[in-house]
């Protein structure tokens, strides 16, 4: 995704990133139609594009490319932190790669197909509201069906074993993606050894890190837990400002007080200085297969158009559903099309070139 690439030169440009970037998000959020977890779950995605970047930035100068997976988890920790990041990753992929220029949001159950797509463009998923147990992940760059996976909460009280166990057992791609049927459940049992784990707290903590392994697990490796977001690639006054958008959003009130103030000294509308620089999210529309289509929804379908159905299993009905003219020209409809979010900026002419656009 060049776009996404050009637009971190504008993320890493540290008074762009504090001055402008967080504060026009506070600003987009200021309608309270946010809930404080999914502020959460922002700053989480804010701090993971900002490791990737880093590490990225360090090896080759640019964002976007490959670089080792266990790098990245270093920059997510906080400075100083003694923690054995062998502990949380599988033995077999210690030297494996990722990538993440960007994340897409998809409104369906990931399968095969849709982790090679996101591999091949260095992109990150964030699930569905509600995903069972991940909240967004990034393909491992390394046999098949690896993920890095990431699970966010919003502090309110602090996390015990026992909860840190059955976080770590949720997360396990055997019980988050198995309902749907869109893997087998062996190739699930077998993602549950090639996964790694990571489970932030955002919103309060002490900005520190630790590995949870669980007992009679058949991992041989555990669990990282960020306790509050205090990740070594924040460096300076960005790592407070990422904070702000989980512990100090600003409310409606606060908005309108501001806003009123602003035009009592102004006659001119608002202007928002470095507007135009900060790296955005652009929504486009995402054209889905009937493959990615859930069973309740094929089944929906099904019922609509008249299609007779033999059995419940996702491809059988898919089959059904693609022999029907009538029924894949309502797929093709507003209703079952649903949107991706890239994270892209308001380019000059040297940012695209820099981007071999």
């Amino acid at each position: 995704p060049k776009l996404a690439i050009a637009a971190a030169r504008k993320w890493n440009h540290e008074g762009l990133f504090c001055n402008a970037l967080v504060p026009s998000l506070q600003t987009a959020l200021a309608s309270g139609a946010v809930t404080a977890g999914a502020r959460g779950e922002l700053a989480a995605q804010i701090t993971v594009l900002r490791a990737f970047d880093a590490v990225s930035i360090e090896r080759t100068g640019v964002a976007g490319a490959a670089v080792p997976l266990i790098e990245v988890l270093t920059q997510l920790l906080p400075p100083g932190a003694d923690v054995d990041l062998k502990q949380v990753v599988p033995l077999d992929l210690h030297d494996a790669q990722v990538a993440c220029a960007q994340f897409v949001s998809i409104d369906y159950r990931i399968h095969r197909a849709t982790l090679a797509e996101l591999a091949r463009l260095h992109c990150g998923v964030v699930f569905r509201d509600m995903e069972f147990g991940v909240d967004f992940a990034v393909p491992i760059l390394k046999g098949e069906l690896g993920l890095l996976l990431f699970q966010v909460k919003n502090y309110q009280e602090r996390i015990t074993k026992g909860t840190l166990a059955e976080y770590c057992e949720k997360m396990l791609p055997s019980k988050a993606f198995g309902s749907e049927r869109k893997f087998p459940m062996e190739t699930l049992k077998q993602m549950d050894m090639k996964c790694v784990q990571v489970l932030m707290q955002t919103g309060g903590g002490n900005g520190s890190a630790s590995v949870y392994i669980p007992r009679n697990s058949a991992r041989a490796c555990g669990m990282l837990f960020l306790d509050g977001i205090r990740s070594r690639c924040l460096t300076g006054k960005s790592c407070d400002v990422v904070n702000s958008v989980v512990s100090a959003p600003l409310t409606v009130d606060q908005f309108v007080q501001q806003e009123d103030t602003h035009r009592s000294l102004s006659s001119s509308p608002p202007r928002y200085e470095y507007l135009g620089e900060v790296r955005k999210a652009l929504p486009m529309i995402a054209r889905k297969s009937v493959e990615d289509l859930t069973v309740n929804e094929l089944q929906h379908l099904c019922r609509k158009h008249g299609l007779k159905r033999s059995s419940s299993v996702h491809a059988d009905l898919v089959d059904a559903v693609s022999n029907c003219a009538a029924a894949v020209d309502d797929f093709r409809g507003p209703e079952y099309q649903f949107s991706k979010h890239y994270r892209v900026a308001n380019l000059t002419a040297t940012d695209t070139a820099s981007a071999g656009l």
